[in-house]
């Protein structure tokens, strides 16, 4: 029984060794495994993030989008009516530069221009720079008032321009004058 048991002791020893090798492997294996996957998780984490941030950037662009068209929209129904209330005050009693400076004063108006059938500036606002020896950079006829000259329409909204004889850009609207002409307003 000696030599028995001494068996016994051997299974056991090298069973206990394998269990202990199979642990030792599965153990080795689930540490070299979790940085791996680990690391797998965190870049699925990170790209569903990305992936989050680029479609509220997109969302955040549409909208303030259609909020500046709409403000855009706004502005322009503002200065129409303005020019429109220019023109029905000019056909009751002809406006002079002093009338147009205070309308533009009271309604908050860059420039207040007043346009016969042949489009020469009749009236204005604001004195422009031309008496200075500054030389315009556009024509107002060309990028304001033709539409209405020609009688394609009554009323046009230029929208952004640039400004005719220094930095920067005016939002411009013009209407018919009932008399001939045009009413151009711009801020």
């Amino acid at each position: 029984m000696g030599g028995m048991e001494t068996r016994g002791l051997l299974r056991r020893a090298l069973l206990l060794a394998l269990l202990l090798a199979s642990v030792s492997a599965i153990f080795a294996w689930s540490i070299m495994r979790d940085p791996r996957s680990g690391r797998q998780v965190v870049e699925r984490v990170m790209l569903a993030q990305a992936r989050s941030i680029s479609d509220l950037i997109t969302e955040s662009g549409v909208h303030a989008s259609e909020i500046y068209s709409l403000w855009e929209d706004g502005l322009a129904e503002r200065l129409l009516d303005n020019a429109r209330w220019v023109a029905y005050q000019d056909s009751l009693s002809p406006l002079a530069s002093a009338d147009l400076r205070r309308i533009a004063a009271v309604h908050g108006l860059g420039r207040v221009n007043l346009f016969d059938r042949d489009g020469t500036r009749i009236a204005t606002s604001a004195p422009h720079r031309e008496e200075a020896g500054l030389v315009p950079r556009h024509d107002p006829i060309d990028t304001c008032i033709r539409p209405i000259l020609e009688g394609r329409a009554q009323s046009y909204r230029v929208g952004f321009k640039e400004a005719r004889f220094h930095g920067g850009m005016r939002f411009a609207v013009a209407v018919a004058r009932p008399r001939g002409g045009a009413v151009a307003v711009n801020v």
